[in-house]
């Protein structure tokens, strides 16, 4: 699966203009729009609703931030690291995440249409009651990550981590986990029907199905 986002080759350098210009896409006085913004620390700002377009963002933190009700779109981000941001109500549409960091993350009631997360680290994040439609996941880490009452959809998986991350209520079926580590994972026998597994992983799958493996 291609997901290409439209940025062009010239962006405007935004960084220390940041914050007003963010301040002013709340308003709704214009977004954020064909802008490159790196090197940035934020530290729990507010910037929630904050509307990116056309952008790309490099080696920015914004630590424990409220993005709550972000919407963005054809975003490029690369070394970034939202730790402990609030991203619930938020949309993202044909955006690119690489080697990203969002430890403890919180999104609920989010939508993302056409993303792709490359070598991320979410660990400890929390996904709840979201939507999430054509998207690649390649050698990402969610080890405790707890995911609940999700629509998943045209999702391609790819080395992913979920040691010991809790999956409820979000139906897997059709959806290919052999390449996936699923140790100490949590989930209801409802939510794994239907996933493509490999012959160990169904074994040790096997318990949560209430199912006794013979030696």
């Amino acid at each position: 699966m291609k997901i290409m986002p439209s940025i062009p080759k010239a962006l405007e350098p935004v960084t220390e203009d940041f914050l007003r210009r963010t301040a002013l896409s709340r308003a709704g006085e214009g977004d954020l729009c064909g802008v490159s913004v790196s090197h940035l620390t934020l530290t729990e700002e507010n910037l929630s609703g904050m509307a990116l377009r056309h952008a790309e963002m490099t080696a920015c933190r914004f630590i424990g931030c409220d993005l709550s009700g972000a919407d963005w779109a054809d975003a490029r981000f690369q070394r970034c690291d939202f730790s402990g941001c609030n991203l619930s109500n938020a949309s993202l549409r044909r955006c690119i995440f690489t080697d990203c960091k969002g430890v403890g993350l919180q999104c609920i009631d989010g939508a993302a249409l056409e993303i792709v997360l490359e070598n991320c680290l979410l660990d400890d994040s929390n996904i709840v009651s979201c939507a999430v439609r054509k998207a690649v996941v390649s050698r990402c880490r969610l080890r405790q990550a707890r995911v609940a009452e999700c629509t998943l959809g045209k999702l391609e998986l790819e080395q992913l981590d979920c040691t010991r991350a809790t999956i409820f209520h979000t139906p897997l079926n059709g959806l290919d986990f052999t390449d996936v580590i699923l140790d100490g994972l949590v989930a209801n026998p409802e939510t794994l029907q239907g996933i493509l597994v490999t012959r160990d992983q169904a074994a040790d799958l096997a318990p949560l199905l209430g199912l006794r493996v013979a030696p």
